[in-house]
C-alpha cells in the first residue's frame, strides 16, 4: 500500500511538473541583430553601427532599436504601432485585412498608392549554389530584388513610397540563409501563421523577417545591401523567451487614435 502511495505521489507531481513547464505557445523566439552602415560622404565615409531586437510570438512580433524605438505589428487585428518607450506618442497603421480581396483587371480602379504598394511589394527570388560561413556556420546565399514588377513600367526615377511610418522603394539584398537555426520549427510555424496578413500586405516582409522565411526557404543571418548607404546585418544570437503580454502592451495614446 506505502508502494501504491508513493506511485500515485509520483505519477501526480509528474503531472503538475508538465502543467508548470512553459509550452511553445506560452513562448516567444527573440533574436538580436547588428547592422554596419558605411555612407559615402564629402571625406569620405562614415560608419556607423546599431543593434535591433526582434520579438516574435502566435499574435505579435515587436521590434526594438538600441534608441528605444519600437514597431509592434499585432497580427490579431491587424494593426502596427510605431512609439518609443521616452514618448507617450504613438503612430498607428491600420494593415489590409487578409479577408479583403485586391480587385482584379476589370474591376474598380484602384488608388495609385494601392497599385505602388504592390509593384514595391513584388518579389524576385534568386537561389545561388554559392555558400559562407556566418558566425561559423555555413550558409546559402541568395539574392532578393524588391519591388521587381517596377521593371515593368519606365520610370525616369525609381519610386518612393512612404507607408507604414517608412520609405519603400525598389532595392537588392543579399541574404546568407539557414535552415538549421535554433528553434527554426517555430519560426517556421509563425511564417505560416502570419502568411495570410503578408500576403494582403506584401510590404510587411520588408519590416518583419519573419515574412521573409517562406519567400527565401529558410531564416536569413546575415543580409547585405548596397548603394549610397552600404548595410549590413548579422544575427548575433537567438534564443526562446517566456511570453509575458506586458511586453506587447502599447502607450494608451495608441489605442486613442484612430
Amino acid at each position: 500500500m506505502h508502494a501504491y502511495s508513493l506511485l500515485l505521489f509520483g505519477l501526480l507531481f509528474f503531472v503538475l511538473s508538465l502543467s508548470i513547464e512553459p509550452s511553445e505557445a506560452s513562448m516567444l523566439v527573440e533574436w538580436d541583430t547588428e547592422f554596419k552602415q558605411s555612407v559615402a560622404n564629402g571625406n569620405g565615409e562614415a560608419h556607423s553601427v546599431f543593434w535591433k531586437r526582434y520579438s516574435a510570438s502566435k499574435r505579435y512580433t515587436r521590434i526594438e532599436d538600441e534608441k528605444g524605438h519600437i514597431i509592434l505589428i499585432d497580427y490579431a487585428l491587424p494593426t502596427l504601432y510605431r512609439f518609443t518607450k521616452q514618448s507617450t506618442a504613438c503612430e498607428k497603421y491600420a494593415l489590409e485585412d487578409p479577408g479583403s480581396e485586391y480587385p482584379a483587371a476589370g474591376d474598380s480602379p484602384v488608388s495609385q498608392q494601392d497599385h505602388l504598394c504592390r509593384l514595391l511589394g513584388s518579389i524576385r527570388v534568386s537561389p545561388s549554389s554559392e555558400t559562407g560561413e556566418v558566425a561559423g556556420f555555413k550558409a546559402k546565399k541568395t539574392q532578393v530584388y524588391f519591388g521587381a514588377d517596377i521593371r515593368m513600367f519606365q520610370m525616369l526615377a525609381p519610386p518612393v513610397l512612404t507607408v507604414l511610418g517608412q520609405n519603400f522603394t525598389e532595392r537588392q539584398v543579399n541574404y546568407m540563409i539557414r535552415q538549421d537555426v535554433p528553434h527554426f520549427a517555430i519560426l517556421k510555424d509563425l511564417a505560416g501563421h502570419h502568411e495570410p496578413v503578408f500576403q494582403a500586405n506584401p510590404l510587411l516582409r520588408q519590416i518583419d523577417p519573419v515574412g521573409l522565411i517562406n519567400v527565401l526557404n529558410g531564416f536569413y543571418v546575415q543580409a547585405g545591401e548596397r548603394g549610397k548607404t552600404a548595410t549590413t546585418e548579422i544575427m548575433n544570437q537567438i534564443h526562446l523567451k517566456v511570453y509575458d503580454k506586458t511586453f506587447f502592451i502599447v502607450p494608451a495614446s495608441c489605442i486613442k487614435n484612430p
